[in-house]
């Protein structure tokens, strides 16, 4: 049985006559291919967390773009109503 120091390295121990299976060299490859297959999912992962942070600062920018449009009308409209000449 590997260990997962040795699964995460991709190494494997010698192994006795007791403990040898039948497939050793191809149980191997496998686990290195499922080490691989785990690494591309920690690389996914990351790329989800960037591209969800990226939605979030568009929508951030858009809210405050249109709240800064309300407020500037309303701030207008007042200035406007005190008989402003500059606004």
């Amino acid at each position: 049985m590997l260990t997962d120091a040795e699964i995460r390295a991709g190494t494997e121990r010698k192994r006795g006559p007791s403990q040898t299976h039948g497939g050793s060299a191809g149980m191997s490859n496998v686990l290195r291919l499922l080490n691989g297959v785990r690494k591309d999912e920690e690389g996914a992962a990351l790329v989800e967390y960037a591209l969800l942070i990226g939605l979030i600062a568009v929508v951030c920018i858009i809210v405050i773009t249109q709240l800064g449009l309300a407020i500037s009308g309303s701030l207008n409209t007042a200035c406007t109503s005190l008989g402003g000449t500059s606004c």
